[in-house]
C-alpha cells in the first residue's frame, strides 16, 4: 500500500495514512507530516512502522485548544516507545519526565531553585564560551558550524553544572550517546532502553559525583541530597539539565547564525546594538533585536519540531473525535511555518519586536501551558548573549562550499541539518 492511500475509519475519526519503514527512513517525519497535512488536512493519523499511531495536529487553532484544555493532553504518554517514555527509562524522574501531580510539582520546585541559583553566576562561563566561539569561527573555518555551536554550549553549560572542565568531554559524549540511543529506539523500538546506555549514564553520574567542582550545581545538589543516593540525585537534576540544554542550545544557536549570515544589513544592526554592551552582563530586553532574531529563528527552525502528548479525555478537533489513549503530535514546525504567519518562510525578526503580539497558538517552540520547558528564559538569555557577541565581533556569510542539501533540516531527536554546514567569518 502506498503512502498516499488513505484508510477511512468509521465515524468521526481522523483519516489515516500508512507509512512504510523505507518512507520513514528516507523522507523523515517532517516531510511525511508535511505531505500528510497537505493531502489530507491538518488532522491526520500516521500509521508508523512498528504499529505506532500518531495523529498530527497541524494548525495554530489546535495548539490554542491544547492551551485552553491542558488536562486533555498529557505529557505522560503510556506508550513505552514514545520519546517521553524512553527518556524517562534512562533519566528517571527529571523535570523532563516527571509525571503530573506531586512528582511534577516537587521536581519543578527543586529545579526552579537550582536554575535560580545558576542565574547569579552563569554569566562568566557564558562570556568565555562566546569569546571562544568568536575565535573558533574565525580561526577554524573548516570545522562544521554545528561543532562550533556544540563546543559553545558545552563550555557555557558544563561549568555551571559541574564546575570541572575535565568532565566536559564526558558530558558531551553522554548526550551524544543518549541522542543516538533515543533515535534508534524511536525508529526501531524494542521495548526497553539498552542496558549499555543505562550503565554508561550511571558511570558518568558517578564520575561527576566524585570529580565535580566546588562552585557548581552538582555540588549544590549533592549537599542537599545528604545521605541519599548521590547518583540518583545527580541523575534527576544535572543529568536532566545536560540532556535538556546541550544539544537544544547548540542547535538553536546554529539555526540563528545560519539565518543572520544571509542578511548583512541585519548583522550591521545587531553589531550596533551590541556595541554598548560588549560581553558585559545584560538582560534580553537590553538587546531587543538580538532577542527578536533568536525568537524568529526558533519560529522558522524550531529545534523541537514535534511535541508528543497523549489524549486523556475525549475531545473534538475540527469535527474529528480524539479518544483517550490516542497519541497526538503538536507541531511547531507546521504551525510556525503555516498560514497563520504572513510570508511564513521569510526570516523577519520584526515579527518579535517589542510590543508585537502573536496570534494564540501560533508560536510554541518550547511547548505550551504548565509543562512548558522551565528553562526557556535562561536558554533565551544564553542564546541572545551569544548571537549578540558574535555579531559584535564578526561578519558572517554563507560558505559557497556548503551544499543546499546540507542545510536542509531533518528531524531526528531534534531539528538538525542534513550535512556539514560552514560559514565564512570575517573579523570586524
Amino acid at each position: 500500500m502506498s503512502m498516499t492511500e488513505v484508510i477511512d475509519k468509521p465515524g468521526l475519526a481522523p483519516p489515516e495514512m500508512p507509512v512504510s519503514e523505507g518512507q520513514f527512513a528516507t523522507l523523515g517525519l517532517i516531510k511525511i507530516a508535511e505531505r500528510a497535512v497537505r493531502q489530507h488536512g491538518p488532522v491526520v493519523t500516521l500509521l508508523l512502522p512498528g504499529g505506532r499511531r500518531m495523529t498530527v495536529l497541524g494548525r495554530a487553532a489546535h495548539a490554542a485548544l491544547w492551551q485552553d484544555n491542558p488536562d486533555a493532553f498529557h505529557k505522560d504518554v503510556d506508550d513505552p516507545h514514545s520519546g517521553v517514555s524512553l527518556t524517562r527509562a534512562v533519566l528517571g524522574p527529571t523535570l523532563l519526565t516527571a509525571r503530573a501531580g506531586q512528582e511534577w510539582d516537587t521536581m519543578r520546585r527543586e529545579m526552579t531553585q537550582i536554575l535560580g541559583l545558576s542565574k547569579t553566576w552563569f554569566q562568566r562561563p557564558l562570556a568565555q564560551a562566546t569569546q571562544a566561539l568568536v575565535t573558533d569561527l574565525h580561526t577554524r573555518p573548516d570545522l562544521p558550524l554545528l561543532e562550533h555551536c556544540i563546543a559553545w554550549a558545552t563550555r557555557a553549560i558544563c561549568e555551571p553544572l559541574i564546575g570541572q572542565r575535565a568532565l566536559d568531554a564526558v558530558s558531551r559524549d553522554l548526550v551524544h550517546r543518549l541522542n543516538a540511543s533515543f533515535l534508534a529506539l524511536l525508529s526501531d523500538p524494542v521495548g526497553a532502553a539498552p542496558q549499555g546506555i543505562l550503565d554508561h549514564y550511571a558511570q558518568v553520574m558517578q564520575r561527576i559525583a566524585g570529580e565535580h567542582g566546588p562552585d557548581s550545581i552538582a555540588s549544590h545538589v549533592l549537599a542537599r541530597a545528604g545521605d541519599a543516593d548521590q547518583t540518583d540525585a545527580l541523575r534527576a537534576t544535572v543529568g536532566g539539565l545536560l540532556v535538556a540544554s546541550l544539544h537544544i542550545n547548540a542547535l538553536s544557536l546554529f539555526w540563528a547564525l545560519v539565518q543572520i549570515a544571509e542578511d548583512a544589513a541585519l548583522q550591521d544592526a545587531l553589531h550596533q546594538e551590541a556595541k554598548p554592551w560588549a560581553l558585559d552582563p545584560r538582560r534580553v530586553v537590553d538587546t531587543p533585536l538580538a532577542f527578536a532574531s533568536i525568537r524568529e529563528a526558533q519560529r522558522l527552525r524550531p529545534v523541537m519540531a514535534f511535541i508528543e502528548r497523549q489524549v486523556k479525555t475525549e475531545i473534538a478537533v475540527d469535527g474529528h473525535t480524539l479518544t483517550p489513549g490516542d497519541t497526538v503530535l503538536f507541531s511547531p514546525w507546521l504551525v510556525q511555518r503555516g498560514p497563520d504567519w504572513p510570508e511564513a518562510l521569510r526570516f523577519d525578526p520584526a515579527r518579535f519586536a517589542p510590543g508585537q503580539k502573536q496570534p494564540k497558538g501560533s508560536y510554541f517552540p518550547f511547548g505550551i501551558g504548565p509543562r512548558i520547558c522551565p528553562g526557556t528564559n535562561l536558554v533565551n538569555q544564553q542564546l541572545t548573549f551569544a548571537l549578540s557577541g558574535v555579531a559584535l565581533a564578526l561578519r558572517l556569510a554563507p560558505n559557497p562550499t556548503t551544499r543546499a542539501g546540507d542545510l536542509a533540516p531533518m528531524f531526528r531527536v531534534n531539528l538538525e541539518p542534513r550535512g556539514p554546514v560552514t560559514l565564512v567569518a570575517t573579523p570586524r
